[in-house]
């Protein structure tokens, strides 16, 4: 069984603009404008979403003709908890449905999206931007394999 989760535009467009990044990572800076082109992202909005990511550490810019992003730390190091966390915020689930008051059972609702929230922080927490880089290479294996 699948639950409808799904990431929102802007936290897809990051986390395709940072594994871009990640891909091309040793080959200095990458201008905005190519990681739109390459990721079908609106570049003013790419823009946005890099400067939300560099005040958050993840990104790095480089000014001057030359210059681009980067990641400012290794994949390994970045995991989608901060990147989303960066981009959209991360529920807040400390004391969630513990709360007295509220109509009838409501608790019991309040602590199962709390549940909900804390899973879902785990797992962001650990994914990190290597993790999708291996996932994309061993998917690129099988296409390629095939006769």
């Amino acid at each position: 069984m699948g639950w409808p989760v799904k990431l929102s535009s802007r936290s897809e467009y990051g986390v395709r603009a940072l594994l871009e990044l990640a891909q091309r990572r040793g080959q200095g800076p990458i201008q905005s404008r190519e990681i739109a082109e390459r990721q079908d992202i609106p570049d003013a909005y790419l823009n946005q979403l890099l400067l939300i990511l560099r005040k958050a550490g993840i990104v790095q810019s480089v000014r001057g003709p030359a210059g681009g992003h980067l990641l400012a730390r290794a994949p390994e190091q970045v995991t989608l908890a901060e990147v989303i966390g960066a981009l959209e915020g991360l529920p807040q689930t400390e004391g969630v449905g513990n709360e007295a008051g509220g109509r009838g059972d409501d608790w019991a609702v309040r602590w199962i999206g709390g549940q909900i929230d804390e899973a879902v922080a785990r797992v962001l927490g650990e994914i990190t931007l290597e993790t999708l880089l291996t996932r994309k290479q061993a998917r690129e294996n099988i296409f390629t394999y095939q006769i």
